[in-house]
């Protein structure tokens, strides 16, 4: 379980130290979440994919957790009071684009643990880098992920955007001058210093540096 509340005072040094100590905890709920297809476009998993989404989050600590009937497939609600003065909303897709496991250089539903060339362990091997292949800084990375709203705005057509570009680009790509691409094939070398997760189709990333 984690922990259903977190204190204003808590030093970036202990949440440093939890990191540390839950890291093996966070990959293999990552794995698990990765391993989940759903992809509304096929129809497939996507009753899976809302129950382990509203398992996750009752392991968050947030004390409600609704599945929301719709005209298509179902949506989650939930609510985490941490006793802030504010609320803050946050819209988030459990459904997945689809993927031609050729593309990839390893299977997409795996989750399997690969060593890639300096980066160090990585699960899949999706990324997000600029329109001209450069690795996404901060800055970029916020405004893609801003763009996630103008995306889901008009009726999600900006999630299903990259069906007819070409570049497969989505709106929030577009905003942000960025694209998805696929590792190649190479074989596995020893490296060090980094974790790198690559969470499904929507390549959340989640680093690790010591």
């Amino acid at each position: 379980m984690l922990p259903r509340r977190a204190s204003a005072a808590v030093s970036p040094k202990q949440i440093y130290a939890q990191v540390d100590k839950r890291h093996g905890e966070a990959v293999a709920r990552l794995q698990d979440w990765i391993r989940q297809p759903s992809i509304a476009a096929e129809n497939r998993g996507m009753p899976e994919g809302r129950d382990l989404v509203m398992r996750m989050l009752r392991d968050a600590g947030f004390g409600k957790v609704e599945s929301v009937a719709t005209d298509g497939h179902p949506g989650v609600f939930a609510t985490l009071d941490a006793g802030a003065p504010r609320t803050i909303g946050l819209y988030f897709m459990y459904d997945v684009k689809q993927v031609d496991p050729k593309e990839w250089s390893s299977p997409p539903w795996d989750a399997a643990l690969v060593d890639m060339p300096k980066l160090g362990k990585a699960i899949m091997g999706l990324r997000i880098v600029t329109t001209d292949g450069r690795d996404l800084k901060l800055r970029r990375s916020l405004l893609r992920l801003a763009g996630y709203w103008v995306s889901a705005l008009p009726l999600g057509l900006g999630f299903l955007w990259p069906i007819v570009d070409p570049e497969r680009r989505g709106f929030h790509d577009v905003i942000a001058r960025t694209r998805v691409v696929y590792q190649p094939r190479h074989p596995a070398a020893p490296t060090s210093g980094c974790c790198r997760m690559q969470s499904r189709a929507k390549a959340t990333a989640f680093s690790k540096s010591s």
